[in-house]
């Protein structure tokens, strides 16, 4: 399965010329959720402006249930909102994919707004409302499946590294769970400060 995801990011990124492909900014996040069991996700997302109000987006992800890729575009709307649009193929479920999204950001506050769809099969949400500081961010997400609660990312001294923690409680089911990940910046341009 492993090998048709890297097949399906190689893929992807055919076409693209390698002066597009060192413009991107990328990362690697890493989650687990622990609550009755173990669910992973594995998720590498690039992008790229092609104008001052276009981008380009790629995501290839591997979760417990689910992997696949999308491509999309975005829009900047103006210097504080940009929203977009991906769309691609989960391998396992067999389905079309698509992930309407909606960031804003204003000064040190972040929410974004993303919706997935995976064909007639699943529906997934989730909102996140951050303050980012400069080694800190702290704040409140919402996953359905997942639940609600307090997220807070930290940053590994020196790196442009990322760890982060959130404690849910899913509503519908009401049981706790506990969220844990790293974010590593892969593109020349992540900050070591």
């Amino acid at each position: 399965m492993q090998g048709r995801i890297l097949l399906l990011l190689l893929i992807m990124t055919i076409g693209l010329s390698e002066s597009v492909v060192s413009q991107m900014t990328s990362k690697f996040e890493h989650y687990s959720y622990f609550n009755s069991g173990l669910r992973q996700s594995f998720t590498l997302t690039s992008r790229k402006s092609l104008t001052d109000k276009w981008g380009f987006s790629t995501m290839v992800t591997v979760k417990s249930t689910m992997g696949g890729g999308m491509v999309g575009l975005d829009y900047k709307v103006n210097s504080w909102l940009l929203t977009g649009m991906m769309a691609g193929y989960d391998i396992q479920m067999n389905s079309v994919v698509l992930i309407p999204y909606v960031v804003m950001k204003k000064d040190k506050v972040l929410f974004s707004a993303t919706y997935l769809r995976i064909g007639e099969v699943l529906d997934l949400f989730e909102l996140a409302l951050m303050v980012e500081e400069k080694n800190i961010k702290y704040g409140v997400i919402a996953r359905n499946y997942f639940g609600v609660g307090p997220r807070v990312d930290l940053r590994i001294p020196k790196t442009p590294v990322f760890l982060w923690a959130a404690g849910l409680y899913e509503w519908k089911k009401e049981n706790y769970g506990l969220m844990a990940g790293l974010i590593i910046p892969l593109s020349a341009t992540a900050s070591v400060k």
